[in-house]
């Protein structure tokens, strides 16, 4: 309807008011304020189509919100079926069977306007829906009205088409894996497990854990290979005195890859395509990065990511942005992945590549590895300590001298510590870069301490 133009996209021009909108939403309040706005040389009515009552947000729909002073600009969807009756878009039998089911949905406002030729309606998520149940929505231009939708109720229903096409690659998804498990249990490379017999007093929720099954296998296989961290969590199932090694997809891609079963770069294919379906906690590998970041180019002194490497920010992103990472059970991940960020930093040093370049994807990597931003995955009493004292011993690591480089190249990456991580925790965060400069003093005065040991010896 967007697109034949039988419904137009509202345009804000104003702002909703904030009292209002902590009553009846951001959606209504702006609809409001738009048809309630005073504008020179234009005296088209102007009318939010919703329907009666609106309840307070929050109120669980038991309180209604007092929008009397606004009822000028409010009108019933009621109202609207009779003026399309008038003007003739709608026959008496649709008439009837709209009105039916409107006089269920709601109810007339008090003192609600006369809606006149020609008038511009808001029209309110509610009475949308409304509308195109009876199938009335798309008789309101015919009819001379100008009806609007607001960008909420677009946005709402552009995510219900992306979903349509989401669901319906799931459902092919699926179907591809039932017929590839049925085409190998038909074959004999797949069999059938037996189905856990359950104890009576266990509860019928629990019984129905799809991972539950797996229980029921220990004594028929060797290991057992699930990604539901509930359980991958653990080496091994346990039942009576048999037991059975547990693996996850990332252990088996290893595995597959140092058998030779699967390439190398089918293995990177594999394991870009677990990051970019938000698969958990992939881990990351120094050659891996280090390659990916190599393979990108440098426009105008910023990374142009390739698909593998936009996988792997991304990936990191969603696991900080998210509430899933558990603390401090899974801090050797993280750990782990800040580490490695650090040392695909130093070996891009080591390689011979020009100046800009290396400098460019330095800054990829600093940006990801900046622990600032995994803070909030923290308790608040940690908040501090993490930030501070894990920021400063991860600048340390990239403080150490470059191995087998040339004395150039080392002056290059001082430079670039010093403009790029020294000078803005200086400004920023004096505490932190005096941290740094007493933990460096007392590193070079344990290595001074050394060497003068040993010269004593000799």
């Amino acid at each position: 309807m967007l697109a034949t133009d039988v419904l137009d996209k509202l345009i804000p021009s104003t702002t909703p008011n904030s009292e209002l909108s902590a009553q009846v939403g951001d959606e209504l309040a702006l609809l409001i304020a738009e048809a309630e706005k005073l504008r020179e040389n234009d005296n088209t009515q102007r009318i939010v189509i919703r329907p009666s009552p609106v309840h307070q947000i929050g109120s669980l729909m038991m309180d209604e919100a007092d929008v009397s002073s606004h009822a000028g600009v409010l009108s019933s969807c009621q109202a609207i079926v009779n003026k399309l009756r008038q003007k003739g878009q709608i026959t008496a039998e649709e008439e009837k069977k709209a009105q039916a089911y409107l006089k269920l949905q709601e109810k007339p406002w008090p003192q609600q306007p006369e809606i006149t030729d020609g008038a511009i309606l808001y029209l309110d998520s509610l009475a949308i829906t409304y509308f195109l149940h009876s199938g009335i929505l798309e008789r309101l231009k015919p009819a001379g009205y100008k009806p609007i939708v607001s960008l909420n109720e677009i946005s709402e229903t552009n995510g219900f088409i992306l979903y349509e096409t989401i669901s319906d690659k799931v459902k092919d998804a699926i179907e591809n894996i039932r017929s590839s498990i049925h085409t190998r249990i038909e074959s004999g490379k797949i069999k059938v497990g037996r189905k856990h017999n359950l104890d009576k007093s266990e509860t019928l929720s629990f019984s129905e854990h799809p991972t539950i099954g797996v229980f029921a296998l220990v004594g028929d296989c060797d290991a057992i290979i699930v990604d539901d961290r509930a359980l991958n969590q653990h080496t091994f199932i346990e039942g009576g005195s048999q037991k059975a090694q547990i693996y996850s997809t990332v252990d088996i891609l290893d595995a597959l890859v140092s058998l030779s079963s699967i390439t190398h770069e089918e293995y990177l294919e594999y394991r870009t395509q677990l990051r970019r379906a938000e698969y958990f906690l992939v881990p990351l590998n120094n050659n891996e990065l280090l390659g990916h970041l190599n393979a990108s180019t440098v426009k105008d002194n910023q990374v142009i990511e390739t698909a593998e490497l936009k996988a792997i920010r991304e990936n990191l992103l969603c696991v900080r942005m998210s509430s899933w990472l558990q603390l401090p059970k899974e801090a050797y991940w993280l750990d782990t992945a800040l580490q490695t960020l650090i040392q695909v930093l130093n070996d891009l040093w080591i390689s011979d590549t020009e100046l800009s370049t290396v400098r460019a994807r330095s800054e990829w990597i600093l940006d990801q590895v900046d622990t600032r931003g995994w803070a909030h995955r923290l308790g608040f009493e940690n908040r501090d300590h993490f930030v501070s004292v894990r920021r400063g011993a991860n600048i340390m690591k990239m403080f150490m001298p470059l191995q087998d480089v040339s004395m150039e190249v080392q002056e290059n990456y001082w430079n670039w510590i010093e403009e790029k991580i020294l000078l803005p925790i200086k400004e920023q965060n004096p505490d932190l870069y005096s941290w740094i400069v007493d933990m460096y003093k007392r590193q070079i005065a344990k290595l001074g301490d050394t060497y003068l040991a040993e010269r004593v010896a000799k």
